[in-house]
């Protein structure tokens, strides 16, 4: 089994008891202006073979008073350096949604560098980076830039009534876009096989060019999408789950599958 993280590993918390049981290590990474919070509820649709870790980011939650990273590499670099000092010995798989996936693929990167494999990565409501980058939505006035994320479902509408709320949400959200919109990268490929989630109704991303994440990797892919648009990561915490746990299985992590899901893989 893998050491569970120190105490000491403030930027990677993780919500899973430490059993015995341990056969994957599953990191998670978040949206734009999002926490480590979003994958708490996730812990009870795992089973005990699979720990699970989420990333604790500068400028919220816990470390709320830090100044947010506006570059990518401020951001991967140290959660890289604390999953190599973890001297994890069971498969390590990584998931992000949103901008997530962008920092999970940068991470996997960087964990090949330091010859780490990553048995699969897993990216959720974002089309690959080598065909999607730039954009300005970082310089929008706080009106425009508010709305253009209420019509992606990413601020509720009790919120925009709470300027005190709103003036502390802000910055990271700005950070965040100005991190996605800054990164640009060369296609380069994995030795991980990618894992696709993405929402039916999500205005963001499109079958065809989510499949592009193939550019990516040497290995197979799987894709699967499920109800909702968006943020369709806050409802379907158990179908995403349940259908990772049987791709992990068909990749061999783990022994058993989980419960039956009927989802599309693509070779």
């Amino acid at each position: 089994m893998s050491k569970s993280p120190a105490s000491s590993m403030s930027r990677w918390g993780s919500f899973s008891p430490a059993t015995d049981a341990v056969s994957v290590r599953l990191f998670c990474l978040p949206h734009a202006g999002g926490g480590s919070s979003l994958y708490r509820s996730w812990v009870r649709f795992f089973s005990s073979e699979v720990y699970l870790s989420a990333a604790l980011l500068a400028g919220r939650e816990g470390r709320f008073n830090e100044p947010c990273a506006t570059n990518i590499q401020d951001i991967t670099a140290p959660l890289v350096r604390d999953i190599v000092l973890q001297k994890i010995t069971v498969p390590i798989v990584l998931f992000g949604h949103s901008m997530g996936s962008i920092l999970a693929y940068d991470i996997a990167q960087r964990l090949e560098s330091e010859g780490i494999h990553v048995a699969a990565l897993c990216v959720s409501g974002r089309l690959p980076p080598h065909i999607v980058y730039g954009g300005d939505m970082h310089r929008l006035s706080d009106n425009e830039f508010l709305q253009r994320l209420k019509r992606l479902g990413g601020i509720h509408d009790v919120l925009l009534e709470e300027p005190e709320i709103l003036r502390q949400f802000l910055p990271s959200m700005r950070c965040d876009y100005q991190v996605l919109e800054s990164y640009r990268t060369a296609p380069i490929q994995l030795n991980s096989p990618i894992i696709i989630c993405d929402g039916e109704n999500d205005s963001e991303t499109n079958m065809v060019e989510m499949l592009r994440w193939q550019d990516l990797t040497r290995q197979p892919i799987f894709y699967q999408r499920f109800p909702g648009g968006h943020f369709y990561v806050r409802e379907q915490g158990c179908a995403i789950a349940t259908y990772l746990q049987n791709c992990f299985t068909q990749l061999s992590l783990l022994e058993r599958s989980s419960l039956p899901l009927d989802y599309s893989a693509v070779p």
